[in-house]
């Protein structure tokens, strides 16, 4: 019982350090994904107009 909670405990903490640096991550890669974003969805955009004429 005691093995199974502190599997759990870690669980949690590499759940919570997974998260704060995917977070940090993503706030300092923002800036630069936010144009590849838009290209990515005009393209899926006008690939998608394209076929429907």
């Amino acid at each position: 019982m005691t093995k199974k909670l502190a599997e759990t405990l870690a669980l949690l903490v590499a759940v919570c350090v997974g998260v704060k640096v995917a977070a940090g991550f993503v706030s300092a890669a923002l800036p630069a994904l936010i144009p590849l974003l838009v290209m990515a969805l005009v393209s899926v955009v006008v690939m998608r107009w394209r076929n429907h004429l």
